[in-house]
């Protein structure tokens, strides 16, 4: 089933790609946890595959915690005039991935699974083209990502068109994510989150912001008639009066998923089998 218009997602991404400096503050943040995570793991990977948008910060710190890495390809890399050595730049699309089977041993994907039609899919293709031990690294937006957002345009819709069209993307829950995980294959996983909320002059600053992440309306099923002027001064309105931290801000929800997992490998850890524990909890107890 198709939820996203991916072509036109693209297009936004380019766009928007020139002046991303200005609005990447929450990508940032979300690459930051990324590399700290990868910090966390004392192994080399040689060949490394970053799918998706991703800034410079992130390429430069890989660089530095990586150094026995020789190979680092960026797939829709958002900044390709920067040349780092030991780099390839490709345009792929990570719905239908070119690369042989075991042909990378880390894969790190910020910002794009939550855009994705088919996520199964991305990540039973992931696991084939790591090799054996492989890492995989992802983060990107979960469930209650801009709901405040979700609720005021739902209602002003709803009051004023009796009906309303989907005007914020679906975002998977923190359960499903490490479901998905556990069923493609992964060893070892593990799903961790932010929550934040991030403040605005008003409605309209955020939308703006949002407009320059590249982070618009893509679904297919989307309005696409003139949406009235009124429908957002009153959503503006009601945003003010429910979600304000203060008089002059309003805020917005961002969670961030990131999703740790390994391709199967002898040398693992493996979880001990039920009832072989040396030691039971009614001995510490008093039970």
């Amino acid at each position: 089933m198709l939820i996203f218009d991916r072509s036109l997602a693209e297009k936004r991404r380019l766009k928007t790609a020139g002046q991303l400096d200005r609005y990447n503050y929450l990508y940032k943040y979300a690459e930051e946890n990324l590399i700290q995570n990868l910090s966390f793991i004392k192994k080399s990977f040689e060949k490394v595959l970053i799918l998706g948008g991703c800034t410079k910060g992130l390429s430069q710190s890989l660089q530095n915690l990586c150094p026995s890495t020789n190979l680092s390809v960026y797939s829709n890399f958002w900044d390709q005039d920067v040349t780092l050595e030991k780099s390839l730049y490709v345009n792929a699309d990570e719905e239908c991935l070119p690369f042989r089977e075991q042909s990378f041993d880390l894969i790190i994907m910020p910002h794009s699974l939550h855009k994705m039609n088919d996520i199964p899919g991305i990540l039973a293709q992931i696991q084939k083209i790591l090799k054996p031990d492989g890492l995989f690294l992802a983060s990107f937006f979960g469930g209650k990502t801009l709901t405040e957002l979700r609720q005021i345009l739902f209602e002003v819709e709803v009051s004023q068109r009796d009906g309303s069209s989907p005007r914020v993307s679906p975002f998977i829950e923190l359960s499903t994510a490490a479901s998905l995980l556990e069923r493609s294959g992964f060893s070892l996983p593990v799903v961790d989150r932010d929550t934040l909320k991030v403040t605005f002059s008003d409605l309209y600053q955020l939308m703006y912001d949002l407009k320059g992440m590249g982070e618009t309306n893509t679904l297919i099923q989307r309005e696409k008639r003139f949406t009235p002027r009124s429908l957002f001064t009153e959503a503006a309105k009601r945003y003010k009066e429910k979600f304000s931290s203060s008089p002059e801000r309003i805020f917005a929800t961002f969670e961030i998923f990131y999703l740790t997992g390994w391709i199967p490998h002898p040398s693992q850890q493996k979880p001990l089998i039920p009832g072989s524990a040396k030691y039971h909890l009614a001995d510490i107890l008093k039970i």
